[in-house]
């Protein structure tokens, strides 16, 4: 057996062996394999405010099976367009209230129906 001056010799010695080498590529190995899959249900909505007055918030609220997600965008100028990334599943739409700088607010669900990774919703009150 190997005598060692210090603990520290002995952890060098240990990483630089073949098995430690070994055991870190079927580490990385199996998490490459076994790891879940990426999310696919990451949706990216746009927000265009067409109006020609500031929307202080944009409030939305959505879900599936066991998740619920609440969500708030501020202060969109005239003109200025917003994208958020939600996880929520295409074509399902997400409840949204629009509440405008003159105190108006819309309610509606928006983009129920519609398929597709990228969205857009156009504000106007």
């Amino acid at each position: 057996m190997m005598r060692y001056d210090s603990w520290l010799d002995y952890i060098v010695d240990i990483l630089r062996s073949r098995s430690m080498y070994s055991l870190l590529a079927g580490v990385l190995l199996g998490w490459l394999l076994f790891s879940p899959p990426a999310q696919q249900n990451i949706m990216h909505v746009t927000f265009h405010n067409r109006s020609d007055m500031l929307v202080n918030s944009i409030h939305l609220t959505f879900g599936f099976d066991l998740n619920q997600s609440d969500l708030r965008v501020l202060q969109v100028r005239p003109g200025e367009s917003r994208t958020i990334s939600i996880n929520h599943i295409p074509g399902r739409g997400f409840n949204t209230v629009v509440s405008y700088s003159d105190g108006r607010i819309q309610s509606f669900c928006a983009n129920k129906g519609i398929s597709g990774q990228k969205q857009e919703v156009i504000l106007r009150p």
